[in-house]
């Protein structure tokens, strides 16, 4: 806010306000540069320019079900990556050894129940399954959204 303040202040007052012979060098500054903001010309976007490329609807749609597909699949992974992290600390706390090792094995028999036994596999099976809903729940808001 307070950088349009200030732009004002500099470019479009002093501009406004211009006097005969006493004008500040402010005042010159501000109008040099308003004179010059408006000879800017807003061109239209080059076809050539790939930043400006869309591509086809169907590389779109491909491009966002990647990217909801790897958001799902990593969101829940460094979710229990967190818990995990959070439950080692806190062990070093003195008298919440206890309380971390409880959150540990909660944990670890919570992934093995997913992972037939293994934690990691507990891990990339929830990821997978959250991935999965993630892919079908950005299919349908791209499919309701050209629908409408």
């Amino acid at each position: 806010m307070r950088e349009v303040h200030s732009i004002y202040l500099y470019c479009v007052l002093p501009y406004l306000t211009l006097t005969n012979a006493d004008t500040s060098p402010q005042q010159k500054l501000g109008g040099f540069i308003l004179e010059q903001v408006r000879s800017w010309q807003i061109l239209p976007p080059s076809p050539v320019n790939p930043l400006m490329h869309t591509g086809s609807s169907l590389a779109n749609l491909v491009r966002s079900l990647l990217v909801a597909l790897c958001i799902g699949f990593l969101l829940p992974i460094v979710g229990i990556l967190t818990a995990l992290a959070g439950l080692i600390v806190v062990g070093y706390i003195p008298g919440l050894l206890g309380l971390s090792q409880i959150g540990l094995q909660t944990l670890a028999n919570f992934l093995m129940t997913f992972g037939d036994g293994s934690c990691v596999e507990g891990t990339l099976v929830i990821g997978g399954a959250f991935a999965l809903v993630t892919l079908l729940f950005d299919g349908y808001v791209t499919y309701r959204h050209r629908s409408l």
